[in-house]
């Protein structure tokens, strides 16, 4: 057991979104199913979302729930976290003029010739 004052945390583990289906009013126009979540921003703050299903009269709640639950499928997949890369333009530049723009590259010869020409002016 942990016997200094300061508490060891876990790390949060991203959780498994089940959401909420639920009626919403509008001022103008018949009633809408919205499907409601909640996601946590970059600096880790919670940011309440919502989108629109359809309104009650295009979908009954079977359907409703059938359309939330592909938005629950959407939400719940692992997303692949971006790579932060810390390259220079010229870095960027000099490497797709090596990769995509070199002789075996199978691209056309003028096009290719052209792009070489704009990077090195």
């Amino acid at each position: 057991m942990n016997k200094s004052k300061t508490p060891i945390f876990a790390p949060r583990r991203k959780r498994y979104q089940n959401g909420s289906l639920k009626i919403e009013s509008r001022q103008s126009g018949p009633d809408v199913w919205v499907f409601r979540w909640r996601d946590e921003a970059s600096d880790g703050e919670t940011i309440r979302r919502k989108v629109v299903l359809g309104t009650v009269k295009e979908l009954n709640k079977t359907q409703a729930q059938k359309k939330a639950e592909e938005q629950r499928q959407l939400l719940n997949e692992p997303k692949h976290e971006a790579v932060n890369c810390n390259m220079s333009v010229a870095e960027l530049v000099t490497h797709y003029a090596e990769r995509e723009l070199g002789d075996d590259s199978g691209k056309a010869e003028k096009p290719r010739k052209t792009y070489l020409y704009i990077f090195k002016n």
